[in-house]
């Protein structure tokens, strides 16, 4: 009887290290973590909901009243009251971009005055840079469109590798540009314009060619028409007439 007792008292004396032992848990700290918890896990839950309601900045033109196929984006509008201005995104290499080159010169003169388009050339894979910069250096020679056309018809029709500098100079003097053409792409003048013009694609989202913002917030490509530029074409007329209608 006197050794079951001792192992008990043994025992309780055990039990009694053991939660002596135990870290001891404050309360109020925990309630102050929770506090903590509940605060920050508010504001997440606040900025969730502010967010979720973000919707595009308001244009000039409203865009229910916009009629055809498109993405609208969430970026700020550039309208302009009675004109339309349109970033085309496009490659040298992209005979998609071939065809819409030759389907625009319809448009610019059915909207004479109104419509604006700034040209911005990228490229993809094994594509060159080189293109894009001939473009920027003819057009600040005042030789743009001459030059546009002579890349496309050397690249598409003759098959010509217009990555190639000598190329793109043969190219320069066939429109009427000279050695100042060719100092300025052989010392990488526009390089840095033609590169500006990659990441700003990123920023848009650019995924293929052509693809044009419209009015700074409007995304049309041939993807919403079929991948048919014809069709992309008479779906941007649609949309020019409609926002020149507002």
């Amino acid at each position: 009887m006197f050794m079951a007792r001792k192992r008990s008292r043994k025992r309780e004396k055990k039990v009694v290290e053991e939660k002596v032992s135990k870290p001891r848990i404050d309360k109020k700290l925990i309630i102050g973590a929770l506090i903590i918890l509940a605060i920050v896990g508010g504001k997440y839950l606040s900025s969730q909901s502010e967010n979720a309601g973000v919707k595009p900045v308001d244009t000039l033109i409203p865009q229910s009243s916009v009629v055809g196929l498109y993405e609208t984006l969430n970026r700020p509008s550039t309208h302009e009251p009675g004109k339309v201005k349109i970033i085309e995104f496009m490659s040298f290499y992209c005979h998609q971009c071939y065809n819409f080159n030759s389907l625009k010169p319809e448009l610019e003169e059915k909207y004479r005055g109104k419509l604006e388009i700034e040209l911005l050339p990228i490229y993809w894979g094994e594509g060159s840079i080189k293109p894009g910069e001939a473009y920027f250096i003819a057009k600040d020679l005042g030789m743009g469109d001459e030059m546009r056309d002579a890349i496309f018809n050397a690249n598409t029709v003759e098959k010509r590798d217009v990555g190639n500098e000598d190329v793109l100079i043969s190219l320069a003097r066939g429109i009427g540009l000279g050695d100042e053409f060719a100092a300025k792409l052989r010392s990488g003048a526009a390089e840095t314009r033609a590169n500006e013009n990659l990441q700003l694609a990123g920023t848009y989202r650019v995924e293929e060619t052509p693809t044009l913002i419209i009015d700074g917030n409007l995304k049309v490509t041939p993807h919403e028409t079929g991948d048919s530029v014809a069709k992309m074409t008479e779906n941007l007329d649609e949309i020019i007439k409609e926002i020149l209608k507002g």
